[in-house]
């Protein structure tokens, strides 16, 4: 497999919809009580007042954004470990 073909891979890995871990606990939609979140990154305002918040997680069921400061880790599929890109 080339690079570019592994890169893609790590990719869609790592961007595809799933459960995380935030704090050493496993993150639930606080409304729908969803467990499967897509993550992204935040870019908020210079107006913003004290540390900004930089990563948040959608959730797929209800679109309710959660926002962390230190970046939530994608749990494993099957399993209560940590998933980490390019880990088999």
């Amino acid at each position: 497999m080339g690079i570019w073909a592994k890169l893609k891979r790590w990719a869609e890995e790592a961007t595809r919809p799933g459960a995380f871990v935030a704090g050493g606990r496993e993150v639930v939609c606080p409304h729908c009580g969803s467990g499967t979140f897509s993550k992204g990154s935040l870019l908020l305002g210079a107006g913003a007042i004290g540390s900004p918040l930089k990563w948040g997680l959608t959730c797929e069921r209800c679109g309710l954004v959660l926002c962390f400061k230190a970046e939530p880790e994608r749990r494993a599929e099957g399993t209560s470990e940590v998933w980490r890109p390019g880990r088999p």
